[in-house]
C-alpha cells in the first residue's frame, strides 16, 4: 500500500477518534512524505477524552517497516474507504 493512501487511511482515523469523543471545531493540519507524517488536530471539548495520552503514545511510535504490509493486509487496506480499527 502506497505512503499517501495509509496516511489517508490514518488520518480518517484520527478525525473519527476525535468526532467519537465529542471534540468539536476541529482544525486539522496534514503534512506527508516518504519519511514521515504530521497530523496536528486542535479542536474543543467539555472533557478530554481519558484514552488520549495512550492514543499519542501509539501515533507516536517508530514505523516498522518489516510489519507494515502484514498489518495492513490483515486490516483489509485497500483502495476501497473502510474504516480501521486502531
Amino acid at each position: 500500500m502506497d505512503n499517501k493512501l495509509r496516511s489517508v487511511k490514518i488520518l480518517e482515523e484520527v478525525l473519527g477518534y476525535f468526532l467519537h469523543h465529542g471534540v468539536e471545531k476541529l482544525d486539522i493540519s496534514f503534512f506527508s512524505d516518504e519519511k514521515k507524517l504530521i497530523i496536528t488536530v486542535r479542536g474543543s471539548t467539555d472533557v478530554e477524552p481519558q484514552d488520549l495520552p495512550q492514543l499519542i503514545k501509539l501515533l507516536n511510535e517508530p514505523r516498522k517497516p518489516e510489519y507494515e504490509e502484514y498489518y495492513w493486509s490483515l486490516l483489509g487496506a485497500s483502495s476501497k474507504r473502510q474504516e480501521l480499527h486502531l
